[in-house]
């Protein structure tokens, strides 16, 4: 081999190893396709790559895939899961049994734990109340929760999140018994619609809610304290957190970590539960004995079915389909899926066999409906209680259709009246407050001498007025009614509030020091001034015409006013000073010096003549006045004087000419009604009253 062809192999050769190594490292750097994180990237963006797959197949692919993944042992080593034996579900006659029998966290002691726990243990009615809403879903969880190989503790978190309410709702607008956010909800698969809100549905939120966990706990090394810290408050801020203390030199578990004040006391308090219900003994506290049974079976109908006839066929109430199904906010499950619905074991088997024997065309009532001239997609809507899409998709009517007089479209309808539909009624939702105020004590530590009424918010009302109107505190309210950091308020809404007055009694009670008058208001008038006529203040008046915050009357408005001395009695008795006289405004004249000339305040100027904040006076107009110092006194006070006229020469000006008189400026400006004028003109003549 000659010495060329030697030197192009060894490069040959090395420029081979260089490929190999770069493509060794992409390939060790480059994230698996199978990961968490790309799978749940996949299917946020799947929708938007094919429209023609639905997000009820979405959230099953999802999980399948995440199924597929917690069982790989790819990544056994990050999720560090239960190496122990499992029991099974029949070794337990109660879901207590089974559950602390997944307990895996550590039992803490700290202070911080203790805290969480003499909050329930105050409360062992509440702890009853939980476990009674929690009786028809427990089992369910605890199935899944074991299924997964998670923590039992898990099972409770409901606990914390909504006290097993899946109607909570909170001012971060989350819901359901595990309060997912809607971008979050959508995230896992969790469809929100006209319909069906996936955050409420105990199933398909259950399943969410693992995955999620199953996620965090992923991205946080199997630490379960840190993953729910990150349930709560976010995986970044947790991450954040971490990353401080890691550039301090400072310990990374969730105890040494700077969180917000609500995660604090989040993760504290879900040990405390777990605690309290392990040893409900020791803490006299009694379990209701749960069965380890299922209590409801899933049932596929294939399609949308009224809720009231699912009632029927099962032969259990509306209210217990509502209460095992709460996703389903209207009359009938939502058209485009999902078509499960959740049935009492015992009711199952009737049902099933029921509904076999009934056609699609039987599970929902159809309505033909002739369209009116003049009568819009909105209109017709409204009138049968739908959406104007469910409309358009089955009457197959495009996006910009129009409706033409005399076309019929099929509408679905309810077999009742929607009276009866207790979740299609929608009752105001349970709010849950941050973690932080969600204490149990708010709501408990009433003292038995305050009286509870319910304010009904009008329009105008905020928080601040309607807590100065129960002389409450603001923050009072807000723990009451479990609003978090909430602040604004919405007409029609109810807020319980506890005070030593009720709103009938401490109303009457201050207005009880006057008699009732109506005041019209006026062209100038303003909330100020009436309130001065009146001799009561701004909030007052605020208060008794329900106002709220608002200073801006109207012409013609009525206003109810409290108050001993009426508008004429105020009016007549602040003028017994002096007598009436009329005053007509002449060129120069000003408020200031009409009110100097008289001895009076321009605010009494105002308030004879009604002129509200009105200061500027036209010639010819007529003011009334009351003085005691009426015109003639004015002129008698003159008589000790001569009167002459002086006419103004080239040069003069008011300054000298007064000072030639021995004059005050201000008297030559009164005697001449030149107002604030100061300048003279050439030839003008001036009466001065000369001694």
């Amino acid at each position: 081999m000659t010495q060329t062809n030697l030197y192009a192999f060894r490069l040959a050769a090395v420029c081979l190893l260089l490929l190999l190594l770069t493509s060794c490292a992409e390939h060790a750097t480059k994230p698996s396709t199978g990961s968490i994180d790309n799978i749940l990237h996949r299917y946020a963006t799947a929708d938007n790559r094919n429209r023609s797959v639905s997000k009820s197949d979405g959230f099953a692919k999802l999980e399948n895939d995440l199924d597929r993944l917690s069982s790989s042992s790819r990544i056994s080593h990050r999720l560090r899961p239960y190496s122990g034996s499992y029991p099974t579900s029949g070794n337990h006659d109660t879901v207590w049994q089974r559950m602390f029998a997944l307990y895996r966290l550590p039992e803490y002691n700290n202070r911080r734990v203790r805290q969480e726990l003499q909050i329930y243990l105050r409360r062992p009615d509440y702890v009853q109340r939980i476990q009674n809403r929690a009786e028809p879903y427990l089992f369910s969880i605890v199935e899944q929760i074991e299924y997964y190989r998670m923590p039992g503790e898990l099972a409770l978190l409901p606990v914390v999140e909504s006290a097993f309410q899946p109607n909570a709702y909170s001012p971060a607008h989350a819901a359901g018994i595990w309060q997912f956010i809607p971008s979050t909800g959508k995230l896992y698969g969790l469809r929100q619609n006209w319909w069906y809100d996936g955050r409420r549905d105990i199933h398909a939120s259950t399943l969410a809610a693992i995955h999620y966990l199953k996620k965090l706990n992923n991205d946080f090394n199997g630490d379960w304290l840190l993953s729910l810290a990150a349930y709560n408050s976010g995986e970044g801020r947790v991450q954040r957190a971490i990353n401080k203390n890691r550039r301090r030199n400072k310990p990374t578990d969730f105890w040494s970590l700077n969180l917000p004040r609500e995660t604090r006391s989040y993760v504290p308090r879900l040990l405390a539960v777990a605690k309290l219900f392990k040893h409900a003994n020791q803490y006299g506290i009694a379990l209701k004995p749960i069965p380890n049974r299922p209590h409801f079976e899933i049932v596929d109908v294939g399609y949308q079915i009224d809720l009231a006839l699912a009632a029927e066929l099962s032969g259990v109430t509306i209210d217990k389909i509502y209460q095992l199904n709460p996703g389903y906010h209207r009359w009938a499950t939502d058209p485009r899926g999902p078509h499960r619905l959740l049935i009492p074991v015992e009711k199952s088997k009737r049902f099933k066999r029921r509904l076999a024997a009934l056609s699609r065309d039987d599970l929902i009532r159809w309505n033909r409906h002739i369209v009116d001239r003049g009568e819009t997609l909105t209109r017709v809507a409204q009138r049968y209680g739908i959406s104007t899409a469910l409309i358009r998709q089955v009457n197959k009517i495009p996006r910009r259709g129009r409706l033409h007089s005399g076309k019929q479209l099929m509408i679905p309808v309810p077999a009742k009246a929607l009276s009866y539909y207790t979740g299609y009624r929608k009752p105001a939702h349970t709010r849950v407050a941050s973690a932080k105020k969600r204490s149990i004590v708010s709501t408990g530590a009433k003292s038995k001498r305050l009286n509870r009424v319910v304010h009904t918010v009008h329009r105008g009302d905020t928080l601040t007025n309607i807590a100065k109107r129960y002389a409450v505190t603001t923050r009072q309210v807000r723990r009451w009614n479990k609003m978090g950091r909430r602040s604004l308020v919405r007409k029609g809404e109810k807020l319980a509030i506890w005070t030593k007055k009720t709103a009938r009694v401490k109303s009457v009670v201050s207005r009880s020091r006057g008699r009732k008058i109506y005041h019209r208001v006026r062209s100038g008038d303003t909330l100020s001034n009436i309130a001065r006529r009146y001799s009561v203040s701004l909030s007052q008046i605020r208060t008794w015409n329900k106002m709220g915050r608002r200073s801006v009357v109207r012409k013609g408005e009525k206003l109810a006013i409290w108050t001993k001395k009426t508008a004429r009695t105020r009016s007549v008795a602040s003028r017994s000073h002096g007598r009436k006289i009329y005053h007509r405004v002449r060129s120069g004249d000003t408020l200031s010096s009409i009110a100097r000339r008289y001895a009076v305040s321009l605010s009494q100027i105002r308030g004879w003549n009604k002129m509200g904040r009105r200061s500027i006076v036209r010639k010819g107009e007529k003011l009334a006045i009351w003085t005691k110092k009426a015109k003639q006194t004015v002129v008698a006070s003159r008589s000790q004087r001569r009167k002459i006229y002086h006419t103004v020469r080239s040069g003069d000006t008011l300054h000298r000419i007064a000072k030639r008189y021995s004059v005050s400026m201000r008297q030559v400006r009164d005697w001449n009604n030149m107002g604030r004028r100061s300048t003279v003109r050439k030839g003008e003549k001036l009466a001065i009253w000369k001694i």
